[in-house]
């Protein structure tokens, strides 16, 4: 059998030259880009990245488990994670960028794990695409992990799907999500999955706005959504080195979404609102509740469609960018997206293992046979794919109604934009009522105080008034020092 370990560094020394270190780690021994000053740098002085994060996701994963590494970067968390599920468990993980894509499978390679650890090279999207995906040159210090789609300045193209069109017969127990802020579109593309099996999900949300979206997103499916903030830097490190590279300000922020009753909720996490706004409630009267329970649906109407929006403009730009031709954009029927999403699909799953199997095969024979097996129906579903999309290309030519379809989308996009600023109107009008009513009823509130008070003054006069004429009626019946009636 050949040395993995020696064909992993030939290769390395091959494709990335001087370009790449080796560290030794709690993990042990990983190829790293050396000018990643992030964790490369790390693991370079510390034999570690993001320990603090990781030992608090192990808490959710036990021998046997099942789970899921979306970006995956060259393999720390999928390595730490399959040492804990071991060999009846199974890390799927996925990293897009060519360069970490490679170094980790033979990160994977070189530590012996390929038989839980199974890698793919793809991107992961809330539906089936070519994205153009971020990279940066190696020779130059960067921070690596911030590879990702990109629309706008990515020059790689990169296959995306949805993981839920993956048909994922198992049900993972922890979800960890780094997408570089494409995490809610990789959310949406798995909403079903979250649905049918609740798996614990560790998100990175780096700004307010976007962590207040994804938990809007989170909270929707019934999950719990803590503030998850770890220090980069581990006083305890692999390496025993004691200097924090970071000066305290390294930090990895992510969120925590448990299932209430399901999950073990963490200690020491501060739980997030659902909602984004509050309404301050006045205790001395419930009068306005019907306005606040009101208020609190508009609210949640809004946040919804602002989610809902963002989706919309996302799906409008990629229509754009797939169907413009000419000078005008151009949207298939919806017949003609649906057979697409077919032939993509079936695309989608042939690259997946196709690209798998040349980068990491078995040398056992009978797992080579498997894989030609698996190869051989791979390209019948290859050859249908052809034929379907040649079968899709005509159909697109003889199609003239993209245009209209495009401005119909426009339409509903403006009409969509148009009710958020009404509702918002309504959360204003809303919320003035209420704390209108809020007013009123301190006001009635405290005149019934002072009536009240005047009231009891006026008894208590009333009662020492009484009070005087009986002791008078009581003085006059029997006077000091009166005659006796019945003597003499």
């Amino acid at each position: 059998m050949p040395d993995h370990e020696n064909s992993g560094a030939s290769l390395v020394a091959d494709i990335l030259g001087s370009q790449v270190n080796v560290a030794k780690t709690r993990v042990g021994d990983m190829i790293y880009v050396k000018h990643d000053e992030y964790v490369g740098r790390s693991l370079a002085l510390y034999g570690e990245w993001a320990q603090l994060e990781i030992e608090r996701l192990l808490d959710y994963v036990e021998h046997g488990d099942f789970v899921l590494d979306i970006g995956a970067n060259i393999g720390v968390h999928a390595l730490a994670f399959a040492r804990k599920v071991g060999a009846s468990g199974k890390v799927w993980a996925f990293e897009p960028d060519p360069v970490n894509g490679l170094i980790l499978r033979l990160n994977v390679l070189q530590s012996g794990l390929q038989d839980i650890v199974v890698p793919y090279d793809v991107a992961l999207s809330d539906h089936l695409a070519i994205r153009s995906f971020r990279t940066y040159p190696l020779a130059l210090p960067e921070n690596f992990a911030h590879a990702g789609v990109d629309d706008a300045t990515g020059t790689y193209p990169r296959i995306a799907v949805a993981l839920d069109e993956l048909f994922i017969e198992h049900d993972p127990v922890l979800i960890k999500i780094d997408a570089e802020g494409h995490d809610l579109c990789v959310l949406q593309g798995l909403r079903a999955l979250l649905k049918r099996a609740s798996p614990v999900v560790s998100i990175e949300a780096e700004t307010q706005d976007y962590a207040d979206a994804i938990s809007q997103f989170m909270s929707a499916l019934s999950y719990d959504v803590y503030d998850f903030v770890t220090d980069a830097f581990n006083p305890r490190n692999y390496a025993g080195y004691c200097g924090d590279i970071w000066s305290g300000a390294g930090k990895c922020i992510n969120l925590l979404c448990v299932v209430r009753g399901k999950h073990v909720p963490p200690e020491n996490m501060p739980l997030r609102s659902p909602t984004t706004a509050t309404i301050h409630e006045v205790g001395i009267a419930d009068t306005a509740g019907d306005e606040r329970s009101v208020l609190r649906n508009l609210q949640n109407e809004r946040d919804a469609l602002v989610v809902e929006l963002t989706l919309l403009k996302q799906q409008l730009n990629s229509a754009a960018n797939n169907y413009g031709h000419s000078g005008a954009q151009i949207t298939a029927p919806q017949s003609c997206l649906d057979d697409a999403a077919d032939v993509s699909r079936a695309y989608a799953v042939a690259t997946l293992h196709i690209e798998t199997l040349s980068l990491v095969r078995h040398e056992q024979d009978l797992a080579l046979a498997a894989a030609l097996r698996e190869m051989d129906v791979l390209r019948e579903n290859c050859a249908r794919a052809e034929a379907k999309i040649a079968e899709l290309s005509a159909q697109v030519a003889s199609y003239g109604q993209g245009k209209e379809i495009y401005e119909a989308i426009q339409d509903s996009l403006k009409k969509a934009q148009e009710e958020n600023i009404a509702l918002a109107a309504m959360c204003a009008e809303a919320r003035d009522r209420a704390e209108s009513q809020q007013a009123s009823a301190a006001a009635d509130f405290a005149r019934f105080r002072n009536e009240l008070r005047v009231a009891r003054e006026e008894a208590a006069a009333a009662r020492a008034l009484l009070a005087r004429e009986r002791s008078a009626s009581i003085a006059s019946e029997n006077p000091v020092g009166g005659a006796n009636p019945e003597s003499g």
